[in-house]
């Protein structure tokens, strides 16, 4: 069957037109054709859709993009700007943040520098003195400044209790300001204590552990020693001595002997709490001095060489170049002044203390009468302590020494020996085979030079020393300062 030519032209046409259209298009031309029939020659079907393909306007979708585009990159150089200017102030922030810290620390360091002017005027020597005393109690007892960083300020505050204490408390306070914030301060704050010998707990302190000769004095096996010690040499030890508690040394090294031990090693079996080296060094140079300066703050003063045997509260006194006995009651929490040698013993129920600007000899047992039903203190319960308003101070120039034919014998007190010479504490048994008796000492002893109380071979004393506890605030008269203790720092 002949296809119509006009059909074929039309179909072909169709197809034509429709290339690239949707296939859905084309399909609904076919359907279209299909419903209405063939055209007759001429004539144009009536009902059938015309279909035109119209060109999209490219010129126009050209400039609607270029539109979105501009908008965009208007969008994004606000964001950035504002972005930008967040930066900047965080910057900005940031900065003065950071001067602000660096005048904070300069603020912390003007303070430091205060308080380190200020410790150096402590532990000068020539300043172991209650601070009132010196004129350096009060506002602004130091300043100073640092030129372009800032200043600073030292205020000294005193304990209320100064004038009836031992032990003189201060509080230092330093304010330090930085030059560009003058409303930018902070203060430091220390806390100071002069204490005198033996106030912290050290039951023996000497500057030298050598005979004036340079021969080693050591601490021998059976030597027992209930307390801290500070000793500004290198400590001499022949054997197994016990220390119980802490031990300081300004050397480096220790002299172990019988057997030889590394030196720089700490023998636990000697130093049962330890050993502390490379201390600073107690200065003994300012209160060399002391003795003769209590001749001033004496109660009793006995000129000569003199017996002194306490009884109770009162004391006894034999004057060994007139002899003259004299009976006087015990000056309350005094001292009694001794201007040659002088011969003590006895029981005390009395705060006083004796100086002796000779010898100091003890000629038989000194104890505190609360104590007499059991002088050694070896046997004393945990805790207990004798009463309150014993207390003795046994003070020297030249020497403590226990007479010769004392044997084992009992003190009760706080030994002081102040003399360059080759003497300390001592006794005059030392080289003599006398069985090794013991030396209860109760008490505490600071000495320049250490004395010879006995010998490693087995002639003299050995040593059953007891620290007395209530000396850490309460020392007998007269003992002298021995340093500043700082410790509390804080920032206020």
């Amino acid at each position: 069957m002949k296809t119509n030519p006009h059909i074929r032209a039309k179909n072909l046409s169709a197809h034509l037109h429709n290339v690239g259209q949707p296939s859905w298009l084309s399909r609904q031309v076919g359907l279209d054709q299909r419903e209405r029939g063939p055209e007759t020659s001429g004539q144009r079907p009536q009902g059938v859709a015309t279909l035109s393909y119209v060109m999209p306007n490219v010129s126009q979708n050209r400039s609607n993009r270029a539109g979105g585009i501009l908008v965009i990159i208007m969008v994004m150089v606000v964001t950035f700007s504002l972005l930008v200017m967040a930066l900047l102030q965080l910057g900005k922030f940031n900065a003065m943040e950071t001067e602000r810290q660096l005048q904070r620390t300069q603020a912390f360091w003007l303070a430091e520098a205060g308080l380190e002017e200020f410790k150096a005027i402590l532990v000068n020597p020539v300043n172991l003195q209650p601070l009132e005393s010196l004129g350096l109690v009060g506002t602004a007892i130091l300043s100073g400044s640092i030129p372009g960083i800032g200043t600073y300020q030292v205020d000294v505050i005193a304990n209320a209790a100064n004038p009836v204490s031992a032990i003189q408390r201060y509080t230092i306070q330093s304010a330090g300001t930085a030059t560009v914030s003058p409303n930018l301060s902070r203060t430091n704050e220390i806390q100071a204590s002069l204490q005198p010998f033996g106030s912290n707990g050290e039951i023996w302190i000497t500057d030298r552990e050598q005979t004036a000769s340079g021969g080693n004095i050591y601490f021998a096996t059976g030597d027992r020693i209930a307390g801290g010690g500070y000793m500004n040499d290198e400590i001499n030890i022949w054997g197994t001595p016990e220390f119980e508690d802490l031990v300081y040394t300004a050397d480096d090294s220790v002299n172990y002997q019988h057997p030889v031990r590394d030196p720089f090693i700490t023998d636990t079996a000697v130093f049962l709490a330890g050993l502390l080296r490379n201390q600073p060094e107690i200065d003994f140079g300012e209160v060399v001095d002391h003795i003769g300066g209590l001749f001033h703050e004496a109660a009793i003063t006995l000129n000569g060489d003199y017996d002194l045997t306490f009884s109770g509260t009162e004391v006894v006194t034999y004057n060994r170049t007139t002899f003259v006995t004299e009976t006087n009651a015990i000056p309350d929490n005094g001292v009694i002044y001794v201007s040659g040698d002088a011969y003590v013993e006895g029981v005390l129920d009395a705060r006083v203390s004796v100086a002796a600007a000779g010898a100091l000899y003890i000629t038989g047992d000194i104890i505190y009468q609360s104590a007499t039903g059991n002088p050694n203190h070896s046997d004393w319960p945990d805790g207990w302590l004798p009463d309150a308003d014993n207390l003795l101070g046994l003070f020297s120039a030249d020497k403590v020494e226990i007479a010769s034919g004392v044997g084992e014998v009992y003190i009760h007190a706080a030994i002081l020996v102040l003399a360059a010479g080759d003497n300390g504490f001592t006794a005059a048994d030392k080289y003599r085979n006398i069985g090794h008796p013991y030396i209860n000492l109760y008490g505490m002893i600071a000495q320049y030079r250490r004395g010879v109380i006995g010998r490693v071979s087995g002639a003299g004393y050995l040593k059953n020393y007891a620290y007395d506890e209530r000396f850490r605030s309460t020392p007998p008269p007269g003992m002298p300062f021995a340093q500043f203790n700082l410790t509390d720092w804080r920032e206020l």
